[in-house]
This record gives C-alpha cells, sequence and structure tokens, in this order.
C-alpha cells in the first residue's frame, strides 16, 4: 500500500526538483494512509480543489503537491509577493496579481499560462470552507481565455484518496461545462467537514444519484 501511495506521473507534467521536501511529503502522505491518483499528462491545465470545508484541506493539498513534485501556481495579491516571504511564497509556486492592472485577473493569470511552456493554475473554486453557495467563475473564465483544459482535484475523506478528474476542455459555455464538472465529481467527495458541503458539491451529489438511476 504504501509504495502505491505516490503515482508515477507523466512527462508533460511540471515537476520540481527530487528534494528533502519531497521525501518528507511523501512519507507524511504514506504515515496519513493516503491515496493519490495521478494527475492528467498535460503541460497546461487548470486544477480545482473540492471540497473545501476544512483548513485541512489545504495540509493535505500541499503534502500532494511536494510528494508529487508538482509544480504548481498559485494566485495571490501582489503586495503579499512584496514581502519578506517572497522567497518561500515563490518556492511553494504563489504568485502576485495586481488586481487593479488593466486587463484584470483573468487576463493577467490567462497571459501567463499562454507564454509559459508549462504551467498548473491551482484554485479552490468554492471559495470558502463555508458552504458555499455556488461555485466561483473565474477560473473558468481563466481556462476559456487561455484555452486551457480543467480537471477537479477531489479529496476523499473517507478512504483517504485523492483523485483528479478527466480533463473538461472549456466550451465557452459555462452552464453546460459547470454540469459536466460537477457531474465529473460525482458523489465520491465524503469532506472532513460534512455541514459545511457547498450546494455545488451537494448538486454533484444529487447528479451523481441521477446517473445512477438512469443507468
Amino acid at each position: 500500500m504504501a509504495k502505491a501511495a505516490i503515482p508515477t506521473l507523466g512527462s508533460h507534467i511540471p515537476r520540481r526538483p527530487h528534494g528533502l521536501g519531497q521525501r518528507l511529503a511523501a512519507g507524511l502522505l504514506r504515515w496519513h494512509g493516503w491515496r493519490v491518483d495521478a494527475p492528467p499528462d498535460l503541460p497546461k491545465l487548470v486544477v480545482c480543489g473540492v471540497p473545501h470545508t476544512s483548513n485541512w484541506d489545504g495540509y493535505y493539498a500541499m503534502v500532494t503537491v511536494l510528494a508529487l513534485r508538482l509544480r504548481i501556481s498559485i494566485m495571490i495579491k501582489q503586495s503579499m509577493m512584496n514581502s519578506p516571504l517572497r522567497p518561500l511564497l515563490r518556492w511553494v509556486g504563489f504568485f502576485g496579481i495586481d488586481r487593479s492592472a488593466p486587463g484584470g485577473v483573468v487576463e493577467s493569470t490567462a497571459q501567463l499560462m499562454q507564454e509559459a511552456q508549462a504551467f498548473w493554475f491551482c484554485i479552490a473554486p468554492e471559495g470558502t470552507r463555508h458552504g458555499a453557495k455556488d461555485l466561483k467563475s473565474g477560473f473558468y473564465r481563466i481556462a476559456v481565455a487561455a484555452n486551457t483544459p480543467i480537471s477537479m482535484a477531489c479529496i476523499n475523506y473517507q478512504t483517504r484518496h485523492i483523485r483528479f478528474t478527466e480533463p473538461l476542455q472549456p466550451s465557452g459555455d459555462w452552464e453546460a461545462d459547470r454540469r459536466r464538472l460537477l457531474e465529473l465529481v460525482g458523489s465520491d467527495l465524503p469532506p472532513r467537514n460534512p455541514h459545511r458541503l457547498s450546494a455545488a458539491m451537494q448538486e454533484a451529489q444529487a447528479l451523481s444519484q441521477e446517473g445512477s438511476k438512469a443507468a
């Protein structure tokens, strides 16, 4: 089981160098008993972590990122990148965005993705761990502008399993693609705090049940 905790990744996925952090994180994943599926073998991807109901989600996400040696990019305010923590933030994968700049956040992030040879943009689309009403559409607009596929990274606390859905190439139809993303998430996502499950993830569960009945 321990050997299966860390999957073999495809050659197109942006990677970090081997290091002590990777070995420590891999050991933590095994110690916690978590299993991670291999993510899509793509150089550019918008990755959405769901469901988000606890600060532990971020902990397991970061351990997974380090254990798999994934090179990811996470958006924060530009002012935070001007702090003494800048080297650490850059190492983790944070990048600063000036929200007042012409073009806005979506265009700025999409431009970064388009100009890079490999770029994984990661985000928690629910925006809060306290029962969000819906997914925020910013990630989708970035994916459309950058012509980049989307994959949902689903964390299951019951089975201690993290999986990535098959990539969805955005069509530009938010409502249709939103429904498809929720169908891909399905019902396999018991969160850390079920009472905080967002309305969108509850909808994903309902769509899964509808699919099961239809089958």
